[in-house]
């Protein structure tokens, strides 16, 4: 299980772990860690809710949401919004599949793809502050775990498009384990809600928007790519954010 959690951490962060030393990583042992994805997401917004304890005294409340964002984007180096831009620029282009598949690996990105990030790191740091401001701080802990779990429900549902990478390493190793497993972490952390229903009922909406997704995703390019996962994790994080803040 440690070996897991490892895996799920250095892939989702770009934190050190510092309690397991082994070096030998095997592919399976780095496809099962999707079983540990919203946990890894539970411990990033344990880390943003105490950012925002320590300067929610020191600063205004936009200053503070701005800061939040900051150190999230910083922790888990951008790579969810490197593959939000590498999607909306493949959604844009309007190609057939293996073209899309090709603007999806180019390094460089697009209008669309910068303003598709733009857009998402504006509203989120929106959402945190009205998170904060509306006395919901405990959504900068879930939402993570929300978009982590999302990106498991996809890996579970869809299949991928590629026979090699990332995507196609964790959607073949995603099995009924590492879904319910997954879907326990995120149940558990709807715990840490101030209105447990209401962020049940958010939960809910990100399982649809996921699924939904994975099906658009599916029929535009034949299957998911590490691209659309995180695509997939950015997109339900901003649902579940917006859905819980009603």
């Amino acid at each position: 299980m440690l070996r897991g959690i490892k895996n799920a951490f250095l892939f989702l962060t770009i934190l050190p772990f510092p309690f397991f030393k082994e070096t030998e990583c095997l592919e399976e042992d780095v496809g099962k860690s999707t079983a540990f994805f919203p946990l890894v997401g539970l411990i990033k917004g344990l880390i943003l809710y105490w950012v925002y304890l320590i300067l929610g005294g020191l600063y205004p409340e936009e200053v503070v949401a701005v800061l939040v964002l900051i150190v999230y984007v910083a922790i888990t180096g951008a790579f969810h919004l490197d593959g939000l831009s590498d999607t909306f620029d493949a959604l844009a282009s309007r190609k057939d599949r293996e073209d899309c598949l090709r603007i999806m690996k180019d390094s460089t990105s697009g209008p669309v793809g910068s303003v598709s990030v733009l857009l998402a790191l504006l509203l989120k740091a929106v959402l945190f502050y009205t998170a904060i401001k509306k006395g919901h701080a405990e959504a900068l802990i879930v939402f993570s775990v929300a978009g982590a779990w999302s990106m498991v429900v996809s890996m579970y549902y869809g299949r991928a498009a590629k026979t090699e990478g990332l995507g196609y390493l964790f959607i073949s190793y995603t099995g009924r384990k590492q879904y319910y497993v997954a879907t326990s972490i995120m149940l558990l952390s709807v715990l840490f809600m101030a209105s447990f229903y209401r962020g049940l009922s958010s939960v809910l909406v990100c399982l649809l928007g996921a699924l939904l997704l994975t099906a658009l995703f599916s029929r535009r390019f034949g299957g998911l790519t590490g691209d659309t996962l995180g695509t997939v994790a950015e997109v339900n994080e901003l649902i579940f954010l917006l859905f819980y803040l009603l």
